[in-house]
């Protein structure tokens, strides 16, 4: 039986934009979803961590190239809002490519602080190299594929349901050496779902 207090922390992470260019801030609409479809299913400790417009005015020349900024929160600052929610499993979205360096980053900090938390990513950018993730960013500990509203809430109760969760459609995950992909769950047509 699923837990419903389960603690999920969702996060969409800062952008890399060329520094003379307009800040975009886009809506999180991804992490938005799935946050609605868990509390449809009962759960309620959910937090939906927008890390562009809670730190918009966060912005950071990076080191390697100063014609680029990194804004958004700072990973310190994720973590710190995080320590003070106490997530059970963390979401961290790559929907653009623009994002991934970042979700990377936060990942590493948050396995720091929180090594026992499981960290799953998502969005198109997760999706299309996730395999490649996965062999390469050992922070990330899954990855749902595709659309992931009822995956991710699959996952959710399986796994802290204490249930074989390792089916669950769109998984990439580890196994020994080898990186393990399940297939997708057909693309749902009830878009008002």
């Amino acid at each position: 039986m699923a837990n419903k207090k389960t603690k999920i922390a969702l996060i969409s992470p800062q952008v890399i934009g060329a520094k003379n260019q307009v800040r975009k801030a886009q809506p999180p609409l991804g992490i938005a979803y799935l946050a609605a479809v868990l509390e449809e299913d009962g759960y309620k400790d959910i937090m939906c961590l927008d890390s562009v417009v809670e730190g918009y005015d966060h912005v950071v020349e990076l080191e390697d190239d100063p014609k680029f900024v990194k804004y958004g929160l700072s990973d310190e600052d994720i973590v710190r809002r995080l320590r003070d929610f106490n997530p059970d499993l963390v979401g961290i979205t790559s929907l653009f490519s623009s994002m991934t360096e970042c979700a990377f980053s936060i990942a590493n900090a948050v396995k720091k602080s929180f090594p026992q938390v499981p960290i799953i990513m998502g969005g198109n950018h997760a999706s299309n190299t996730a395999e490649w993730i996965m062999k390469e960013v050992p922070y990330i500990d899954f990855i749902i594929k595709g659309e992931s509203e009822y995956n991710l809430l699959e996952f959710v109760k399986k796994y802290f349901g204490g249930e074989e969760y390792t089916n669950v459609p769109g998984l990439v995950r580890r196994k020994g050496d080898r990186v393990v992909v399940n297939p997708s769950r057909p693309f749902n047509k009830q878009l008002d779902d």
